[in-house]
């Protein structure tokens, strides 16, 4: 059965094509592209293209990037019938395959471990505030916690020639801790290999103490924190998350 004959029904092949359509995918007047330099990222989205639409989507390299096209002025019509906010009214399964698209697109993970200290950060960035603060509201309705959204300029640069403005754009992180981390992981992920295992060295790196070891390390913090400098504290405990050691030492001014 084509595409035409289908119910305007979404699935979660359709939840992640709407997801990379908001974030790095485009539609012309006949065909849907993306264009991107993960080829693990391209056959996600071309194989989520030809199972849905039940046509064969072209696969090619060109300057660095990898390429998909599926010409089909049907299927441009048929996506065009949809916004984002229908995900609203979706199971779980497809909030979590549009956030996958959306993810892989304008997502980033950070895992960086320099003179003791671990930073970890599962990063969403877009230009589109209400775009952004829909996906926001979308994870804490799958139990994933999230800080607030912040604001950045994107200073003026040059990318092959081509001098670009600067820009306003918004983005906000995942609250740092391994459960988060891990529900993330499971419901969500990357399907850029070298994303995904950024988020599991983010989970590998944590340690996993008892309750006792975990006091022990909470009275040493508040000791410590009396004498030493915060960036001490960090480099001395980065096995702990930031935002433990923020909520041990500050409580009052903890996000809740």
């Amino acid at each position: 059965m084509s595409h035409d004959n289908q119910k305007l029904t979404i699935t979660k092949d359709l939840g992640y094509i709407l997801g990379v359509i908001y974030g790095d995918g485009y539609l012309s007047e006949n065909s849907i592209g993306l264009n991107v330099k993960d080829k693990d990222f391209a056959l996600t989205f071309k194989t989520s293209l030809e199972k849905f639409f039940r046509k064969n989507a072209k696969l090619h390299s060109y300057n660095g990037l990898w390429c998909v096209l599926l010409h089909s002025r049907s299927a441009v019509k048929f996506l065009k019938k949809f916004d984002y906010h229908i995900i609203v009214n979706c199971s779980q399964d497809i909030k979590c395959a549009f956030l996958k698209g959306f993810y892989d697109s304008e997502g980033s993970a950070y895992y960086h471990e320099k003179t003791g200290v671990r930073n970890r950060k599962i990063e969403l960035c877009n230009t589109n505030l209400e775009l952004l603060t829909f996906c926001k509201n979308l994870l804490q309705v799958c139990g994933i916690k999230t800080l607030k959204i912040g604001e950045r300029i994107r200073k003026e640069r040059e990318i092959k020639g081509r001098k670009l403005k600067p820009t306003i754009f918004f983005r906000f992180h995942l609250a740092e801790n391994i459960e988060n981390l891990k529900l993330f992981k499971n419901l969500i992920g990357f399907s850029i290999m070298r994303k995904q295992k950024n988020l599991e060295k983010m989970i590998d790196s944590y340690i996993h103490p008892d309750r006792n070891k975990w006091l022990e390390f909470k009275e040493k913090v508040l000791h410590d924190s009396k004498v030493k400098r915060y960036s001490e504290l960090r480099q001395e405990f980065y096995f702990i998350p930031k935002s433990v050691i923020d909520y041990w030492i500050y409580p009052k001014n903890s996000r809740k």
